[in-house]
């Protein structure tokens, strides 16, 4: 079955948390995911969890919306990292789109800006590199 209209799958919200995480468009193969709030030590785990299900469920190639990510650490950066390795190896895709400068910033100071698969992301100058 395929279906571009957005469709919610799983909703992560709950009240009183400061992260909200929902499937917005899914098909057989992709999947577009919607993350708003804070992404850290406490909520990366439920983040790595709704793309981990995709790939289980056989979505190869998914997108993930950070453009209303507050603030994002480590944690976070690993979980997306995970899931990054894993559609690589299911031969996928993880494309993160949103990326706003604190965020971009975050994945420079951890270096994995060059490793994750970024759209539209802003240019953010690393510490020590001329930029033109």
């Amino acid at each position: 079955m395929t279906s571009t209209a957005p469709r919610p799958t799983e909703d992560l919200t709950r009240p009183g948390e400061l992260l909200s995480i929902e499937t917005v468009r899914v098909d057989d193969r992709r999947a577009s995911v919607s993350v708003h709030g804070d992404l850290d030590v406490s909520t990366a785990a439920a983040l790595w969890s709704m793309l981990q299900n995709h790939l289980t469920a056989g979505r190869r190639y998914l997108r993930v919306d950070l453009s209303a990510v507050t603030f994002i650490d480590a944690s976070a950066v690993t979980a997306i990292l995970e899931v990054h390795h894993e559609a690589l190896y299911r031969r996928g895709t993880l494309v993160l789109t949103g990326i706003t400068p604190a965020v971009a910033k975050v994945l420079a100071l951890t270096g994995v800006d060059e490793t994750l698969f970024l759209a539209g992301s802003p240019v953010v100058p690393r510490a020590g590199v001329a930029t033109r």
